[in-house]
């Protein structure tokens, strides 16, 4: 059970690193900005 819990753990966490890098690199500029 602990292996096939993980298997959609470690994808989320992909998943959401992708997402909310880009995120991350556009908001650092938009602040700095203002």
């Amino acid at each position: 059970t602990s292996s096939v819990l993980m298997l959609p753990l470690n994808w989320l966490s992909t998943f959401l690193g992708v997402m909310f890098l880009p995120m991350l690199y556009w908001a650092m500029p938009s602040r700095w900005s203002l």
